[in-house]
C-alpha cells in the first residue's frame, strides 16, 4: 500500500511538473476556461461551457491509471454528453479543452 502511495504522489507530481512546462494549466488555474462537468445517474457525463463563455472544442477521459479510454472532438459546442454506461466502476479524469486550447482536468467517480 505504502508504494503504491508513493509511485501515485510521483505520477501526479511529474504530470504537474510536465504539464506546467508546456503551458497548460490544470485545474481552476487563471486561464479563466473552467467548464461545468457532472456525471447524472443515468451514467451520461454532461460537460457545458466555461462561465466567461468559452465552448467546449474537445475531450478526453482517463482511467486511475492514466490510460486513455474515451476522447471526442465537439468542434466549439456550449454543452455535450457522452454515454458513459461501459466504464467500469472507479475514478476518471475528464479532460476538456477550449477553442483556444485551454484545459480543465476534473475527477469524476462512476458508481
Amino acid at each position: 500500500m505504502r508504494h503504491a502511495l508513493i509511485i501515485t504522489l510521483f505520477l501526479l507530481g511529474t504530470a504537474l511538473f510536465s504539464q506546467s512546462n508546456n503551458g497548460i494549466r490544470i485545474g481552476n488555474g487563471n486561464s479563466g476556461f473552467s467548464p461545468k462537468v457532472s456525471l447524472n445517474t443515468s451514467n451520461q457525463l454532461e460537460m457545458e461551457k466555461s462561465a466567461d463563455g468559452e465552448k467546449i472544442s474537445a475531450f478526453e477521459i482517463y482511467d486511475s491509471n492514466y490510460n486513455l479510454v474515451g476522447s471526442s472532438q465537439v468542434q466549439g459546442t456550449s454543452k455535450t454528453s457522452v454515454n458513459v454506461n461501459g466504464l467500469e466502476q472507479g475514478m476518471y479524469y475528464v479532460s476538456v479543452i477550449s477553442e483556444t486550447d485551454k484545459v480543465q482536468v476534473t475527477p469524476i467517480i462512476k458508481q
